[in-house]
């Protein structure tokens, strides 16, 4: 069964309480049975058979007035799945399923999920309605996303091509969720590959920007600004989901690492969030493993500097002070 917490739990029980679905007795019975057993409160509903599947279903639509319906596998449609990142739907427990008129169709089984519809709406950009269906529709769904090999990549074959920095392709008002996804790649790709130390992704009351570190020299990605105009808090979410943060929190500060595989090679982000006014502001530091062990004749030291630091590295006592 579908993962529900605790308070989702007690709120989908009172719900079918108010209904009418179970009564005062059950409810009390409920309450005894999952502090002795540990077990979740829906799970004990549906092997007690003090309600089924769509009474619970059934009472959340009435409870917070949103359209019923029934996923099958037939009906899931890979554009509304693409929407979304394979992992973003899995670990939230929602199903996009459909694309009309413009908006994207979400089904839940859950109520709390109602909360990350607006985290839904940055990331995609498309107005969102949310249907509610059976728990074991939804799981099934679900396991049948984790385990196909159409979604085992994260960008759908049929989304644009890779979009390269430094083009005219950069220029244009891309606005897909793969096509953020594969943003914040060719930015980590190009610091990558550039050698700089740091990435800083801001938004100003003029506009958003790309500031990429090298050699302690700040230098702005013009080319990248158009994107971000149209896509920036999408391409902060995508970011905090990298970094395996709070996607929904924008008001305090938060840390994270990502790690990422380039050519074979892993780097590690060090990554950091801030709330501002006009935006979270985001700080990506680069670790470079293969820079992490350094011979100290690597380090640029001219020669004479190098034979007075191997010098006094050897003398019996004394210390090196490094500032800067």
């Amino acid at each position: 069964m579908l993962n529900i917490s605790e308070s989702a739990s007690i709120n989908i029980a009172t719900m079918l309480l108010s209904h009418k679905k179970i009564t005062e007795k059950q409810m009390k019975q409920l309450q005894i049975l999952s502090k002795e057993s540990g077990q979740g409160i829906v799970s004990i509903i549906l092997d007690k058979n003090f309600a089924t599947e769509t009474d619970i279903a059934e009472t959340i639509a009435k409870s917070y007035d949103l359209p019923k319906i029934k996923i099958t596998l037939q009906n899931v449609e890979p554009q509304a799945i693409s929407e979304l990142p394979k992992d973003f739907i899995l670990t939230n427990q929602v199903l996009p399923f459909s694309m009309k008129d413009g908006s994207l169709q979400i089904a839940i089984a859950d109520p709390t999920r109602l909360s990350i519809s607006s985290e839904i709406k940055t990331i995609t950009d498309k107005n969102i309605d949310i249907f509610v269906t059976k728990l074991s529709d939804l799981e099934k769904g679900l396991k049948a996303l984790n385990i196909s090999s159409s979604s085992q990549s994260t960008i759908p074959s049929s989304q644009t091509s890779r979009v390269k920095l430094g083009t005219k392709d950069t220029s244009k008002d891309i606005e897909t969720t793969s096509d953020v996804i594969r943003f914040v790649d060719d930015v980590l790709i190009k610091a990558i590959k550039n050698g700089s130390s740091d990435i800083h992704i801001e938004h100003y009351r003029a506009g958003p920007r790309i500031r990429l570190r090298l050699d302690g020299i700040m230098s702005v990605e013009k080319e990248l600004t158009r994107f971000l105009i149209k896509n920036y808090p999408a391409v902060v979410t995508r970011l905090k989901i990298m970094a395996e943060t709070n996607i929904s929190e924008r008001r305090l500060p938060q840390d994270g690492a990502i790690q990422f595989n380039h050519k074979g090679n892993e780097c590690d982000f060090r990554v950091s969030f801030l709330p501002t006014k006009y935006g979270e502001r985001v700080v990506l530091r680069l670790l470079k493993k293969e820079a992490i062990q350094l011979e100290l004749e690597k380090l640029g030291f001219e020669k004479d500097h190098l034979e007075k630091i191997k010098s006094a590295i050897t003398a019996p006592q004394g210390l090196i002070l490094v500032t800067g």
